[in-house]
Parts: structure tokens; sequence; C-alpha cells
């Protein structure tokens, strides 16, 4: 018995139901393509969002109740986190506190009209001069608004001998930290954490000992 071949397709609907074919690969190949860019692009966003979320929560310490992984809340006394914030130093170079996370910072909230924050300036400058090579950082924050960058460069920190960080128009954050009288120190640890706050004028040898405990 002859077995009877099957009836080949055109050749024109053989073509036609190939390029169909190439059609559709191409049509997921670049659905594939598509959809892997939304998911990188909407992680990426994701990744952006948490960043800047996190970063926030540093710089203005949340709701200003909320703990930190350490357990200790963001505040202005002794044993809390020091809030961050932004300046602009009276170079015209901005900082941030979270800048100097890992050293010693002495803050200093003074103003040039303060006789007694020019007295200041002697304890500091000991400080300073003692232990800028143990990671001690000095950071003078003049809290009148009327007080320019270039006053504070001309009647404090070059008139003397001041090697150290000065900003000027610290009204905002003098408010943040409550200060009422100058001039105030605070000294705050390599973790951000206060360890000495004082409202008046601070002899070196308290700085000297406050700083020592944390070395």
């Amino acid at each position: 018995m002859i077995k009877q071949r099957k009836k080949a397709k055109p050749l024109r609907k053989r073509h036609e139901i190939k390029r169909k074919q190439i059609k559709r690969r191409a049509l997921i190949r670049k659905i594939k393509y598509i959809t892997v860019l939304i998911v990188l692009l909407i992680i990426i966003i994701f990744a952006i969002i948490l960043h800047s979320y996190y970063k926030e929560l540093e710089r203005n310490g949340g709701n200003g109740n909320q703990n930190n992984i350490n357990g200790n809340n963001i505040g202005i006394e002794v044993g809390q986190i020091a809030p961050d914030f932004e300046l602009t130093d009276t170079d015209g170079n901005s900082f941030t506190l979270m800048d100097y996370r890992g050293s010693i910072i002495i803050l200093d909230f003074m103003a040039d009209r303060c006789s007694p924050c020019h007295e200041e300036m002697d304890h500091l400058k000991e400080v300073h001069s003692n232990y800028s090579s143990k990671a001690v950082r000095i950071i003078s924050i003049g809290v009148d608004n009327s007080e320019s960058a270039e006053q504070l460069n001309n009647n404090v920190k070059d008139a003397h001998g001041c090697d150290w960080l000065f900003a000027a128009g610290g009204g905002m954050v003098g408010n943040k930290y409550g200060i009422e009288y100058i001039p105030t120190i605070y000294i705050i640890d390599e973790q951000g954490i206060i360890t000495y706050k004082n409202v008046g004028l601070t002899d070196y040898s308290i700085l000297q000992s406050e700083i020592e405990k944390l070395l």
C-alpha cells in the first residue's frame, strides 16, 4: 500500500507564519526588556526615597521623641544625641554636625558682642592646641544673626588667633539647642552623644577633664 504524502503548505503561507513567529518573539523580548527596566526603575526610586527618609531622620531626629538604634533620644541634654544642623562657616563652606561624627566635638555658642565669649576663646585655644591632634574638634557658632561672617572673622577668630571652625548666622541652631545665655558649651562624644553642657564661662581645666574622660 502506498503511503499518501501530506500536502505541503504553500510557500507564501509558510513565510507569513514565519514572519508572525519572528514578530511574536521580538515582541516578547521587548516586553521582557521593558519589564526589567521598570523593575530596576522602581528599585532605584525606592532606594532614593529610603535613603532620603533616613537622612532626614538623622538630620532632624525624626519627630524629636523617636529613639535611635542605640536607644538614645535626640535632644539637648546630657545623655541625648545632639541634634544635627547645617550651617555655612565664615569661609563660605557648608557643613553639618554629622560631618564630624567620629570626633569629640566642642560646640561653642557665642557672639562678638559677648565679653565672656571673648574670654572663652583663650580656654578653647588651649584645648585646640593640646587636643586637635587627638580628633577633638571645636565649632564656634555665632547666634546673633546681625553679626556677619566677616565680623566674626575679624573681631573674634583672627583677633584671638583661633584656628578652628566658626559660623555666623546660627540663631536657628541656637534656638534648636535652647540657647538663652552665652557662652554655652556642649561637649559631644564620637557617637554624637552629649556628655557635658555648661552655660557661662567654662575654664580650660574643666574642658580638659571632660575631654580626658572620652579619650
